[in-house]
């Protein structure tokens, strides 16, 4: 710019403004490249969080497809043979994980003919009629059929509304599942984890009518793992009642712990496994967990001594003495987590409800007592963690002994000397040293014949 006297004056930044950089028109050229790479990655990380949410359903271990059962068919018989008796390969050991958390039997593994058989029974449990959708509004009422039942929650869960309606409807969709008759529990089971692995995509909660069929459908079929999943559901939402503790453990001594009296519903994929998801459940105590994981001994309740009883019957029909001395022998309840003072009631324990329930136990199975012969039975550290650690190996080498089936017992037809042993059995607990206590337990099952 020229001054008055007709010369170039100076720059002046402040009138003429900072000059333009060499790399302007570059970046200019290179904006609309960068906003694609911004949509890119946007759509991107949103794709990436669909996928794996989607994958997350499809991989949760309790979700059950065809293609789980294709698997296993197309394994040759020998394999599946030593799949299912064996220690497995690790994608094996996946397959039977899914397969076991949905209270498939064990049958269905034994050869490819079974593994079919079963899929045909899937297969015929669903409704291809086309003229069944979803009406409008959305009910169970009215199929009768778990078929009918199956094909609609199938449809609900495809969409976010469908999964709100089926968080609506989940007592409708109880009582209609209730109402069925003669379904098939893993048929039922399936259904039920599909449906809880749906709403919680969204955030939904499971009514608690459903979970507690999932308690009980499967514990009915040995899929304890599961039915520790459905139990912690219902007791996010419900105060838990003290028949509820009752009936777990209940059927945990009478069905999970002995042969099951359904045939197809033997064993899943070997009884150590499921002994030892047992004594989790009750006791916290999970090997390479560092801190307790959920279990039934905080909800017993403290006023009473027959949740008790039973939880001290289910340990020792366990084999887990170890356990039960320390169960004795805590002092400061609070201190383990649970804030009861149920083992602190000096009344409680002088009333032999833990000699009793042993005994009890003792007289159900008396299998149990040859435990005792093994040189490793007297072994305790005197440390809790330990001491349930030795029990868990005890479990797995006595899987075989402890899962056979038991007897009724009814207290009145116990002999005289079952009151003379439940106290001698009472008098070794009382031992404040384990390393005394149970070599003395030890002396006393071996010395006996007869437990009842």
């Amino acid at each position: 710019m020229t001054n008055a006297r007709g010369g170039v004056r100076l720059f002046d930044p402040r009138l003429d403004g900072e000059p333009e950089p060499g790399s302007a028109q570059r970046e200019r050229d290179l904006q609309p490249i960068k906003a694609l790479l911004t949509n890119f990655e946007k759509q991107y990380d949103e794709y990436e969080s669909s996928f794996r949410s989607i994958v997350d359903d499809i991989f949760n271990p309790l979700h059950i497809n065809d293609f789980d059962f294709l698997a296993l068919a197309l394994l040759d018989s020998p394999n599946i043979r030593k799949m299912a008796t064996h220690a497995p390969a690790s994608h094996a050991n996946t397959l039977n994980a899914v397969l076991d958390q949905n209270g498939v039997p064990h049958s269905t593994r034994d050869n490819t003919s079974n593994t079919i058989d079963f899929m045909r029974l899937r297969l015929q449990s669903r409704d291809s009629s086309p003229s069944l959708g979803i009406r409008r509004p959305m009910s169970f009422q009215g199929h009768s059929t778990f078929a009918k039942i199956d094909r609609l929650v199938t449809m609900a869960l495809k969409s976010p509304h469908g999964r709100r309606k089926l968080c609506e409807l989940g007592d409708q969709l109880y009582e209609s599942l209730v109402a069925c008759q003669e379904m098939d529990p893993t048929l039922v089971l399936t259904l039920l984890n599909n449906v809880m692995i749906g709403l919680e995509r969204d955030g939904l909660n499971m009514s608690t009518k459903l979970c507690d069929l999932g308690v009980w459908t499967s514990l009915k079929c040995n899929a304890i793992i599961t039915a520790q999943v459905y139990i912690e559901r219902k007791l996010e939402n419900e105060a838990h009642s003290d028949e509820f503790i009752h009936g777990i453990l209940t059927k945990i001594k009478d069905i999970s712990m002995a042969s099951s009296s359904l045939a197809s519903h033997q064993i899943q994929l070997d009884v150590s496994s499921r002994l030892r998801a047992i004594y989790s459940l009750l006791t916290g105590y999970t090997p390479g967990e560092d801190k307790p994981t959920f279990s039934l001994r905080p909800l017993l309740n403290p006023k009473t001594t027959q949740e008790l009883y039973l939880y001290v019957q289910c340990l020792a029909r366990l084999g887990a003495f170890r356990t039960i001395w320390h169960e004795f022998h805590r002092k400061d309840s609070a201190s383990h987590g649970t804030g009861l003072a149920i083992l602190t009631d000096t009344r409680i324990k002088e009333n032999s409800v833990f000699a009793g329930a042993i005994m009890h136990a003792l007289a159900e199975n008396p299998a149990i007592a040859s435990l005792a012969r093994s040189l490793d039975f007297g072994v305790a550290t005197g440390e809790t963690r330990q001491d349930c650690q030795l029990d868990i190996i005890a479990i797995s080498r006595s899987a075989d002994t402890l899962i056979l089936p038991s007897t009724r017992v009814q207290e009145s037809t116990l002999s005289p000397t079952y009151t003379v042993n439940r106290e001698i059995v009472h008098e070794i607990l009382k031992d404040k040293s384990i390393e005394k206590a149970l070599p003395a337990l030890q002396e006393f099952l071996m010395s006996k014949t007869s437990f009842s």
